[in-house]
């Protein structure tokens, strides 16, 4: 029974070639997909190290910005100003002036007298600054 099953049977011709070039064919691609993936994996990884090296330069940037405010608001209170220190000489000078004329002496006395109402002026306009 089985001979006859065999000798009934019809043999269809399979053509192997054809197979084989589109598993080739298929293999190539795989190949090159797992190239494309390769390339995407290394593109991403440099990237990634491109972003981390901006956020820490924008941490640093940061940090050298809030410290130079701060410098910049210490060096404004401590600003000079001439004009307060001018304003106060000038008073101290026209102050004094009638007192070291009253005094009267010698021209000496009277510049150092002035001199020294000027310098005190200066000094009371710089505390008032």
């Amino acid at each position: 029974m089985e001979q006859s099953l065999l000798l009934n049977t019809k043999h269809i011709p399979y053509n192997h070639t054809e197979d084989k070039q589109e598993l080739t064919q298929v293999l190539k691609q795989a190949r090159e997909l797992n190239e494309i993936q390769s390339e995407l994996a290394s593109i991403i990884d440099i990237q990634d190290n491109d972003v981390k090296h901006i956020n820490m330069t924008l941490e640093d940037t940061y940090d050298t910005s809030v410290s130079a405010s701060s410098e910049l608001q210490q060096a404004t209170a401590k600003k000079f100003r001439m004009t307060p220190i001018l304003i106060g000489s000038v008073l101290g000078g026209v102050l004094t002036l009638p007192l070291t004329l009253g005094l009267g002496g010698a021209g000496a006395i009277i510049g150092y007298a002035a001199g020294g109402g000027v310098l005190l002026g200066g000094i009371a306009g710089k505390k008032l600054a």
